[in-house]
């Protein structure tokens, strides 16, 4: 190990125990710093390996710690902002309902015009758009909805990554047309 790289596992080990206090804005520049010598560490050896994986666990303890004081500073307002919620849920639960109701009842009325409108259409007789309501607008689009999942063409089908990687999770060793496996890393740090 380079003597250098110590020296920054270390700051980032310093960094992280030196900032104690409880205001976030004095957090800030030490946690900039830590940040800062995180990215410059390279790990070369197992000793790297193991000084970095105490530093991990470090940054990790006082993330903790800055956050819980955060989480005591927002606790109590989330706490309040969810009663002021309750309370004007019940006078606005029933009018967002009405709302559904009748932008439901409209939209069923403006598809059922534009249909007649077309069929009208192949005899030459003309039937007018629904009339214009102020603060409304209601358009026809073209929707759809899948009948047959077996019946789709290809190339409008996607490839399900949760599907995927159940089967490798479930010990799927066998190759998928279109699909490659590899190894890939993924950590779990432990607080003390």
């Amino acid at each position: 190990m380079r003597m250098h790289q110590a020296a920054d596992l270390d700051q980032v080990s310093a960094s992280v125990s030196g900032a104690a206090s409880g205001d976030a804005s004095a957090e800030t520049p030490a946690s900039v710093s830590t940040l800062a010598l995180a990215r410059s560490v390279e790990i070369r050896s197992d000793e790297d390996y193991r000084i970095a994986s105490g530093a991990l666990t470090q940054i990790l303890e006082r993330f903790d710690q800055i956050d819980a004081k955060r989480k005591s500073w927002t606790g109590p307002l989330n706490k309040v902002l969810r009663e002021i919620n309750a309370t004007f849920r019940q006078a606005l639960g029933p009018l967002e309902e009405a709302g559904g109701v009748l932008r439901g009842k409209l939209e069923a009325y403006a598809l059922e015009r534009e249909q007649a409108r077309v069929n009208a259409a192949v005899t030459g007789a003309i039937i007018p758009a629904p009339a214009e309501a102020p603060g409304l607008t209601v358009r026809v689009v073209r929707a759809f909805r899948i009948k047959d999942p077996d019946l789709v063409p290809r190339q409008f089908c996607s490839p399900d990554p949760e599907k995927i990687q159940a089967h490798l999770n479930n010990g799927g060793l066998e190759a998928i047309r279109g699909v490659e496996f590899f190894d890939a890393t993924e950590s779990r740090s432990k607080r003390k």
